[in-house]
């Protein structure tokens, strides 16, 4: 059943972008930012008059929604032309709030919080009221993590209960599409919280609590448990090279669990020694990369996992994608970056933002007090608005009217 829960609001934007905050090991999600504020006027840095951009093509890099190398990024293997599955009654509109092709970029907070822009600066945010079991910062409508594919923005979360809302242009959301975030007692299928999401080859997959997956063959209208449980939790997924990764860790133990699957419904769990992984995987010039607080492992298959050299003892506190490199976040302020042909680079003093990715021309970024966007590389220098840190970042074009 679907839900559109209560107490929802918005403001329109032209560009869109999705978010979440780092989850910690335990089983519920972390407290870290609430709520996006509402925005107010670029500051600090030069300001531009570039607004939304059109394209042919996905936002380039890498993100939580996956990409599978078929040329636009979006894993399903079908280039960013007319999608003929994206109609009123999947996307819940009659037309999309931005012009078709109009590079988007989304992502979610407590309270079921939305957030999108096109540019960086000007946001469209709602929110829903959540029901049912709560705790501090833990909601049944908390979105932990977002992803895109085949024209369909995905957020998931949840707290004893799995939530997913879709929407097919970052405004407009059809909410709690599980029926999940409710006052009674939830399905046991959907009685885990969901960390993140990936699609490949027209297949959503979200991963989360007690090694929980569910899939959506059908871009997000139904979704099926697939996974055997597990003692531990997925807090990663990732779609490339024809495989579904998902990366976490143990309860007992924080042991690293990875497990594979090319069809995101049979799943294998491959043999790996070392700490588990409390952040996230990312795929980034022909590369897995795994990150947890004391673990960073890549791999050139998703299968064969080795320490990342010359860094694996660092305490992490992310990892990111973009422009063909990785950066990790050091939890001691200082950050490394990586690509195939240099390897891992000296660390550089600093903290790079909460979150971050690279969309088509710009860098987009959230922290606790402000967002923003930067057209260099430094990753120093940005172009800013008022606003809050977000879960996570996902990047897409809309595809809903080509």
């Amino acid at each position: 059943m679907r839900g559109s829960p209560a107490g929802a609001s918005g403001r329109r934007a032209t560009w869109l972008i999705l978010g979440w905050l780092a989850t910690p090991a335990c089983g519920g999600a972390g407290p870290g930012s609430t709520g996006a504020s509402e925005t107010g006027e670029a500051s600090t840095v030069e300001s531009d008059d570039e607004g939304a951009s059109t394209v042919d093509a996905d936002a380039e890099g890498e993100s939580s929604a996956s990409t599978s190398g078929d040329g636009d990024g979006d894993g399903d293997g079908d280039g960013d032309g007319a999608a003929a599955w994206l109609d009123a009654e999947l996307c819940g509109v009659e037309a999309p709030a931005h012009a078709p092709g109009t590079s988007v970029v989304v992502g979610g907070a407590d309270m079921g919080l939305v957030a999108s822009t096109a540019d960086g600066l000007d946001w469209f945010e709602e929110t829903t009221t959540p029901l049912g079991t709560m705790d501090p910062g833990h909601t049944r409508n908390l979105v932990r993590g977002v992803g895109y594919g085949g024209g369909v923005f995905v957020a998931v979360g949840g707290h004893d209960n799995s939530f997913i809302s879709t929407s097919c242009d970052g405004v407009n959301w059809r909410h709690d599409r599980l029926g999940t975030n409710i006052e009674g007692a939830v399905p046991g299928e959907y009685s885990f919280f969901l960390s993140d999401v990936a699609y490949g080859d027209g297949i959503f997959v979200a991963a989360g609590g007690a090694g929980s997956l569910l899939r959506s063959a059908d871009h997000g209208e139904s979704w099926q448990a697939v996974g055997p449980w597990i003692d531990g939790h997925f807090r990663g997924i990732t779609y490339a090279q024809g495989r579904f990764v998902a990366v976490g860790h143990m309860w007992e133990d924080n042991a690293a669990i990875i497990s594979t699957s090319t069809d995101g419904e049979s799943w294998t769990q491959l043999e790996v020694e070392g700490p588990g992984f409390e952040g996230r995987v990312v795929y980034v010039d022909g590369h897995f990369i795994a990150q947890g607080v004391g673990a960073c492992m890549i791999s050139a298959d998703g299968l064969s996992w080795a320490d990342c050299p010359g860094v694996s003892a660092t305490a992490w506190a992310g990892v990111f994608a973009g422009k063909g490199r990785a950066y990790l976040q050091a939890q001691d302020g200082r950050w490394a970056s990586w690509s195939a042909a240099e390897g891992f680079s000296s660390f550089t003093e600093g903290w790079l933002p909460g979150q971050m990715l690279w969309a088509v021309d710009r860098w987009i970024m959230t922290r606790y007090q402000d967002r923003g966007r930067s057209f260099d590389d430094d990753l120093d220098t940005w172009e800013t608005v008022p606003g809050g840190d977000l879960r996570d970042l996902a990047a897409g074009t809309v595809r809903y009217g080509l």
